[in-house]
């Protein structure tokens, strides 16, 4: 992985910001669930990065808009450890052991195209798995407030302690324009933490609009 710090921060603790904005967001309008782009918005917590789900389907997708200005945060493959989800896991380490065991590769692409408004347009791009794993990041132990309807559902909510595995990508801000984007991921069953295969194909649609663009937040009531 290269030594640049994307806004300032290392890619660990991005990571780390990833997942505390997926947990802390209620079942029922989390983003992980979004068959539309809709939901993507639902509680960002920065002005400068847009964070992008990935998703419990098959298969999803979206279409977003982005103000111009802000970069765009996105795992390729995660998983994340909880006390809460595992009550025998107890240190950090058996969190961080248990995050990398269960987040085992088989196969991951990312692909990217575009037409800004002003300019050439951007030729298809392949992020392959040999370059994507340069960005395998594990976060540091971090504390999360689960909801009560919570994406784990079976995890009791509250406070809890966090470690992360992945592999990710952080796109500069792009210009104003029209962009597809494509994340292919599977991961190999795994008998020591049960997880079994997750494969899924994402496409978003990305349109990048002027900086006083608002955001829509969900339909949903329950969005607050």
């Amino acid at each position: 992985m290269d030594d640049v710090l994307p806004l300032n921060k290392t890619w660990e603790i991005w990571s780390a910001e990833w997942w505390k904005w997926l947990l802390a967001i209620s079942d029922n309008i989390n983003p992980v669930h979004d068959t539309t782009g809709e939901l993507q918005s639902v509680g960002q917590p920065h002005p400068d990065v847009m964070l992008l789900a990935g998703t419990h389907s098959k298969s999803a997708e979206r279409t977003v808009d982005i103000p111009e200005g802000r970069a765009i945060f996105f795992p390729v493959m995660t998983m994340s450890a909880s006390e809460s989800e595992f009550a025998n896991l107890h240190t950090e380490n058996d969190l961080r052991n248990y995050a990398i065991q269960g987040d085992q590769i088989d196969d991951m692409q990312v692909t990217f195209e575009g037409q800004p408004r002003n300019g050439p347009s951007i030729d298809k791009i392949t992020l392959d798995r040999a370059f994507l794993e340069k960005y395998e990041v594990t976060s540091p132990l971090f504390e999360v407030i689960l909801p009560q309807n919570n994406i784990h559902l079976y995890a009791v909510a509250g406070r809890t302690r966090v470690v992360s595995h992945g592999y990710w990508v952080f796109i500069k801000a792009l210009k104003l324009g029209e962009y597809t984007l494509t994340i292919r991921q599977s991961t190999k069953d795994d008998l020591a933490t049960l997880t079994l295969n997750c494969s899924y194909d994402i496409t978003y649609h990305l349109s990048i609009q002027p900086k006083d663009v608002t955001l829509l937040p969900s339909k949903s009531s329950d969005v607050r």
